[in-house]
């Protein structure tokens, strides 16, 4: 059962098996917010569904459907969050061992910036996602 976001236009490939990634990519970029999913709902883990879908949850592999607009917004909130993340890690090399462990020790985790290959994987989401025309998840 993983993710697999099916796209709409003809001749573009689907990205299938994202199962552990889905909602991690959904949270960590903010695009979950489009559909009303995200960490800064009282229940992360839920969907808010305001009544005008009934397609099902963005973070589940139900049919949801995004449409070629909301694609392209999350092509951006994907490029942006990458733009961001990159900075994030030629910042994190110029600090030293101690200066890395310190803000590790004040921020936890989430001080290190994400690995490279997460990055590129969200870089390629945004490229299927511009190209798409919007995609259903299965």
């Amino acid at each position: 059962m993983g993710y697999d976001l099916i796209p709409k236009k003809e001749g573009i490939d689907c990205k299938c098996g994202m199962i552990f990634t889905w909602p991690i990519i959904l949270q960590e970029t903010g695009a979950g917010y489009l559909f009303g999913y995200g960490m800064n709902t009282f229940n992360p883990g839920n969907y808010i569904y305001d009544g005008s879908r009934s397609d099902g949850n963005p973070a589940s592999n139900d049919g949801f459907e995004v449409t070629k607009e909301e694609a392209l917004v999350m092509a951006r909130l994907f490029r942006g969050y990458v733009f961001v993340k990159r900075g994030l890690i030629e910042e994190w090399n110029k600090m030293s061992e101690k200066e890395q462990i310190l803000a590790q020790s004040l921020l936890g985790k989430k001080a290190a910036p994400p690995a490279e290959e997460f990055l590129r994987k969200i870089e390629v989401l945004a490229e299927f996602c511009e190209h798409s025309e919007g995609f259903n998840i299965y």
